[in-house]
């Protein structure tokens, strides 16, 4: 049986946790949510060419991405296949 949070918060910026053995239908709907919050990030440096705009809000969505990718590895989230 293992403990991992859930990615966001609950009510009022309470973390939220699920407790299991990683395979049922609660722990399949954290994947994917794992999965989501990571996405955005994936292909952000596919063009040479960026507006400092551009370049400003990419900076902003790798520093959240980060650490998404902090609390899901510190949760145990490791159970991801690429």
């Amino acid at each position: 049986m293992s403990v991992r949070e859930v990615p966001g918060y609950g009510g009022e910026g309470r973390r939220c946790y699920v407790i299991g053995d990683g395979d049922g239908p609660v722990s399949r709907l954290v994947n994917e949510m794992e999965a989501a919050r990571l996405e955005p990030t994936e292909g952000a440096l596919d063009g040479p060419e960026s507006t400092y705009a551009e370049l400003v809000a990419l900076v902003a969505q790798l520093a959240h991405a980060l650490d998404d990718v902090l609390r899901i590895a510190e949760c145990g989230g490791t159970t991801q296949a690429r």
